[in-house]
């Protein structure tokens, strides 16, 4: 069973528990109907992002306040904004069985889902090579929005050890597949 398929089904509900044959059909079958119908496409910009305090930051003209976004991007000096999607025709079939079988939009939402997670951890995998050259490095996404490029000057960082080791730990158990992914801007 490839990835995408082991996650839509753990988008399901199921986890670790077996799948029946009928779910199993029914995401093999939407997975063979989204194949035919995605337009993937992503556009994405890289930001220089200001920390102001423990909760605070700005990225452009944006203002936010997170204390866990915060920590999380302790370091940064960079960030990456991006939109993502598998194309209007998604949600138009999905729409479409929305009003004669539940049970099969529920199931492509899963897969969809999955869909554009290999897509975008696919990306991913193709940028991070892109910003090593640039001594950079990328934190795990957040709700697949919002990257991280940090440099390794710890002591300007306003980060300790430990942030650094924790947001190391987060990189390293990151894994993905390459792809291509010509749409950038």
């Amino acid at each position: 069973m490839d990835t995408r398929t082991r996650e839509a089904i753990r988008y399901l509900g199921y986890g670790k528990h077996a799948i029946d044959n009928q779910t199993f059909s029914l995401v093999l079958e939407a997975f063979d109907e989204l194949d035919r119908i995605v337009e993937k496409r992503m556009i994405y910009r890289i930001f220089n992002i200001h920390m102001s305090g423990d909760d605070r930051m700005e990225i452009e003209n944006i203002k936010i306040q997170s204390k866990n976004l915060a920590k999380n991007l302790c370091g940064c000096e960079k960030v990456v904004l991006l939109g993502a999607t598998l194309g209007v025709q998604v949600d138009q079939l999905m729409k479409r069985y929305a009003y004669t079988n539940m049970a099969k939009t529920v199931v492509l939402q899963a897969c969809a889902a999955a869909m554009l997670e290999e897509y975008l951890d696919d990306w991913q995998e193709n940028l991070a090579q892109e910003l090593s050259v640039d001594e950079y490095g990328l934190r795990p996404r957040i709700r697949r929005l919002l990257y991280c490029a940090s440099g390794r000057n710890l002591e300007d960082s306003g980060c300790t050890e430990e942030d650094w080791a924790d947001n190391d730990r987060r990189k390293h158990a990151y894994a993905a597949e390459i792809s291509d992914s010509s749409d950038r801007s």
